[in-house]
């Protein structure tokens, strides 16, 4: 999937890989320190873009039967993008499932992976970040749900300068890092600090023998540092390990806002806002906001689980195949509804097949050692996936 041997000082690709922050912890934090009446006036300098409801498909809308229960649910696609070159639509480089689970106060989060060989609308076969550029959320949205039987209609962007900002203003945080991730990271910062507006300041490298591989040591981040943190892409793990670090990177930001002071959340919320675009009410919102407050991110992951990464050799592109579809959506629907039975659709099927036929990788292909690409340091918190290896595992590819 990734391109081999390149240097961490090569100037990035326009599209940049971005982390999204999700409106709804900011909206929890606002409820706290100033009340509903307050949020409400602040939540004006939102874009709000209603959706074309004939233009967006859930599985159960195509297949006439109801998949999930989602009472008590919300089931909302947290999408990050960069318009710096004013194009309307951008490919969607992080795209990240969230269930927010009102009856146990939980949150879930899973990572679909950008380069992941989809059909993304009218039979056409590709990466499935291309599904936003060509036809904005709703044909995002349909893409997610035909091929993994969900049904989402609810959706948040958000530019990636809106990252650096608020752990900018949150006076930064704190992550474990390898040397490797430090080597990296410090060349990405070098357009990352450039592009953001905030200084270029170099992370101390440790030598081999102070920080051997394998080990990790705490580091703290500003905000052009943490975004360029979860731009890394280019180690063990390569894609895989990026979508790790930017749900450990939500983490982060949504434990230090608990405590961040009222002067610095009406600071995030007067520059991030403005970079936000959903399809949520201002009335949802303000529903939501109060209870959202005792929350907790309970589970992360990342998805396909069971992958194969073509060089070009299968489909033509570099890209993530699952293997196979049809049983990675059993796979999505085990880790988000452990509680309900599930089988997969017709539609779900035939796009399986159609991979299937496309690559020559059926069921026999599916990797025996999963390796999801998580943290090493972040496989036994909270927030690590909850899903076992036999089912929701990832693949031996992903170092």
């Amino acid at each position: 999937m990734s391109k081999k041997s390149r240097g961490v000082n090569k100037k990035l690709r326009k599209k940049k890989t971005i982390l999204i922050v999700e409106i709804i912890v900011l909206a929890v934090l606002c409820v706290a320190a100033f009340g509903s009446h307050w949020l409400n006036s602040k939540l004006g300098l939102v874009n709000y873009n209603q959706t074309d409801e004939d233009k967006l498909i859930t599985a159960d809308e195509l297949n006439g039967e109801e998949s999930v229960d989602l009472t008590g649910k919300d089931l909302i696609a947290l999408v990050g993008l960069d318009r710096r070159d004013g194009e309307e639509h951008n490919n969607s480089d992080t795209m990240i499932v969230c269930l927010i689970d009102h009856d146990n106060k939980s949150i879930k989060l899973a990572s679909l992976y950008r380069d992941t060989y989809l059909n993304i609308g009218d039979g056409k076969y590709t990466k499935a970040n291309a599904a936003y550029a060509k036809g904005g959320p709703e044909q995002m949205l349909t893409m997610m749900n035909l091929n993994f039987d969900l049904n989402l209609k609810q959706y948040v962007t958000v530019q990636f300068q809106a990252v650096a900002d608020t752990v900018q203003i949150l006076g930064g945080i704190d992550v474990e890092l390898s040397r490797q991730e430090i080597e990296v990271l410090n060349g990405l910062n070098n357009e990352t600090s450039r592009v953001t507006g905030y200084d270029y300041n170099l992370l101390p490298v440790p030598s081999e023998e102070d920080l051997p591989d394998g080990q990790y040591q705490m580091t703290h981040l500003d905000g052009s540092q943490a975004l360029s943190y979860a731009r890394i892409r280019y180690t063990a793990g390569n894609d895989f390990r990026r979508t790790a670090r930017q749900r450990v990177l939500i983490q982060k930001v949504l434990e230090k806002m608990k405590s961040a002071g009222a002067g610095q959340i009406d600071e995030i919320l007067d520059k991030v806002l403005p970079q936000i675009e959903t399809n949520i009410s201002k009335t949802k919102v303000l529903s939501m906001a109060k209870p959202l407050i005792s929350y907790t991110i309970s589970e992360s992951t990342g998805f396909p689980f069971d992958h194969y990464e073509d060089d070009n050799s299968k489909t033509g592109l570099t890209c993530v195949v699952p293997v196979t579809l049809e049983s990675n959506s059993v796979k999505i629907h085990q880790f988000l509804f452990p509680d309900q039975a599930y089988t997969p659709s017709d539609t779900v099927k035939e796009y399986s097949q159609t991979i299937i036929d496309k690559t020559g990788m059926d069921e026999s292909d599916r990797p025996s050692t999963p390796d999801g690409g998580e943290l090493p340091w972040n496989t036994d918190s909270s927030a690590s996936s909850g899903a076992d290896a036999s089912s929701a595992g990832g693949s031996s590819s992903g170092e």
